[in-house]
């Protein structure tokens, strides 16, 4: 690995956790390059390029893209779509933490559309893609609403239907799963308040989407905000105020088994961001790049490319069953 310095932010990268480690793939730096690389983090904001190569060379490696999705699972990082330079993308590519290979892989069935600002996750060995936009020069942008379903084990696709209502699509969305149970979180119909919607992946029949009554201190209406699974709660973090130019550095919490809401406190904020990546390793949230609002001038250590919050310190529920 080959240690960097990062000279400005990325927007609309990823990242995840391998071997309890931070990473990150993708995105569009300040200049207007496509990222390529993947990036491991270190504990004290150091940031090394992977040495990544292709397992076919006639195929390649992934162009560059920034909001795309992407999700780990063992060994493997899982990337789809995103909006590459030319146009959206729907390729799906499998990365290999230990080999250091990116491989195209060889699907069976159709893909989603071409998307950008999608959710993913896994469960019960079925990577889940949902929502998104599709953005072509001189044409309307397309909202996407719709749930797709990739089985890891036939490298297959496949649409999944529901019944009834479902949640408003768009590139506002996070997905989370728990329990064989997919999770979304996005705007209301009217984009003045943010639900949660739950799907039963073993209900029998056809699934359908169900909403989560509001209990407690729920997140304002915003976009292109990060979320990531910290033991039994979901973390929110900053993005964009829906319909205005604010932009926030809050943190909030929705804890699975009691599906509460609650704000961290106003002590763990950070300087405002949108279209950042984080994760959450060793007791903390882990913030990376973003745009930040112009108008807020912060320190280097509280602005930086990488910085934390201590959920330990400041998470108002347990981090595993217990209620």
């Amino acid at each position: 690995m080959t240690r960097m310095r990062m000279e400005g932010y990325f927007v609309g990268t990823a990242a995840f956790v391998w071997e309890d480690e931070v990473y990150t793939y993708g995105g569009l730096a300040h200049e207007g390059e496509f990222v390529t690389s993947v990036y491991r983090w270190s504990g004290r904001g150091a940031c090394y390029e992977v040495a990544a190569t292709a397992a076919d060379g006639e195929v390649g490696v992934p162009p560059g893209r920034y909001g795309h999705g992407a999700v780990v699972h063992g060994d493997l990082l899982y990337v789809f779509g995103g909006q590459g330079q030319f146009g959206c993308l729907n390729d799906l590519w499998v990365f290999d933490f230990v080999a250091c290979t990116w491989t195209l892989v060889d699907v069976i069935g159709d893909p989603p559309p071409s998307r950008t600002g999608h959710c993913m996750c896994i469960s019960d060995n079925v990577l889940f893609v949902f929502a998104g936009k599709d953005v072509q020069p001189g044409q309307d942008v397309v909202i996407y609403n719709d749930l797709y379903g990739f089985d890891l084990a036939e490298s297959e696709w496949l649409t999944i239907d529901t019944q009834w209502k479902h949640p408003v699509g768009g590139d506002a969305c996070a997905m989370a799963a728990r329990n064989s149970t997919l999770y979304i979180l996005s705007p209301n119909e009217t984009s003045i308040e943010m639900v949660v919607w739950v799907l039963q992946l073993s209900a029998a029949g056809t699934p359908r989407w169900t909403m989560v009554a509001r209990a407690g201190q729920v997140p304002s209406p915003r976009t292109s905000f990060l979320s990531c699974v910290y033991g039994a709660n979901w973390i929110v973090h900053g993005g964009r105020v829906l319909l205005q130019d604010d932009v926030l550095g809050d943190t909030y919490v929705f804890h699975f088994p009691t599906a509460e809401w609650a704000r961290l406190n106003p002590e763990s904020d950070t300087d405002p961001r949108f279209s950042h990546a984080g994760a959450c390793v060793d007791g903390a949230l882990v913030i990376l790049h973003g745009s930040r609002d112009p108008s807020i001038r912060a320190s280097p250590e509280e602005a930086g490319v990488c910085i934390a919050i201590n959920l330990e310190a400041y998470l108002p529920f347990p981090t595993g069953e217990e209620e």
